[in-house]
């Protein structure tokens, strides 16, 4: 596969976007090899699709992607926003991000930040609305998981409920959501904040930001990002 796909590289090893073939998923192909910017190139990547004359000129640095699930719902690399605004705008009923982080140093430090959302009915109030999970982890089960779950009322688009905890999971836990596959509910856990009330998008994304440790996940998922035009219904 990487023989292939030198062959669309140029002489620094950068593929034109041009014959970057993008699926309704935001995935990105090339001769049917599913591919991915590298993990440095991430937020720019980002900005240089949201125009296309600037997305036109590029040459980027890309890599075979690989990720497995058993679930039935398509795993993206994909910020935040976007997979709130595909589900809001009935695009999606369900999407899962997965997102990675090594560390280049002696100890192989590692981590992962997985989200999922998706939209269900609440009976109580007769609405759908858009359930919220992300679960971000070092590889390390010494180190407590910091989850986040939020309820999001697609009416209002506003969060109605935010809360945060710590949840202690085991080996084989983790390995599940590397693999993009949600954990053991009945792990341990310490609930950390919750709010309910009329909760912003922006300031949900703030909460997270000042709430999870790795900030290279954190702004690969976009959390960080300021401008929320792109994401409004």
């Amino acid at each position: 596969m990487i023989n292939k796909l030198e062959e669309y590289a140029d002489d620094k090893g950068l593929i034109q976007t041009s014959l970057i073939t993008i699926d309704d998923h935001g995935n990105f192909w090339i001769d049917g090899i599913k591919i991915q910017e590298v993990r440095e190139l991430k937020k720019l990547v980002n900005f240089l699709q949201s125009d296309e004359e600037l997305w036109k000129i590029s040459r980027i640095k890309v890599e075979e992607k690989i990720i497995s699930s058993r679930s039935g719902a398509p795993i993206i690399n994909i910020p935040f926003s976007i997979a709130l605004h595909k589900i809001i705008t009935n695009q999606e009923r369900s999407i899962k991000s997965l997102f990675s982080f090594y560390e280049k140093s002696p100890n192989g430090i590692c981590g992962s930040l997985f989200a999922k959302s998706y939209k269900s009915f609440n009976h109580a109030i007769k609405q759908f609305e858009l359930n919220f999970q992300l679960w971000e982890f070092y590889h390390l089960d010494s180190i407590p998981t910091h989850y986040i779950h939020g309820i999001y009322n697609l009416s209002t688009n506003y969060f109605t409920h935010f809360d945060g905890a710590l949840i202690t999971h085991d080996e084989k836990n983790l390995i599940e959501m590397q693999s993009g596959n949600e954990p053991n509910k009945n792990s341990p856990y310490e609930k950390l904040f919750v709010l309910n009330g009329i909760i912003s998008t922006e300031n949900a994304m703030t909460m997270m930001s000042s709430y999870l440790p790795i900030d290279e996940l954190n702004i690969e998922f976009g959390i960080c990002e300021k401008d929320l035009n792109f994401i409004e219904p």
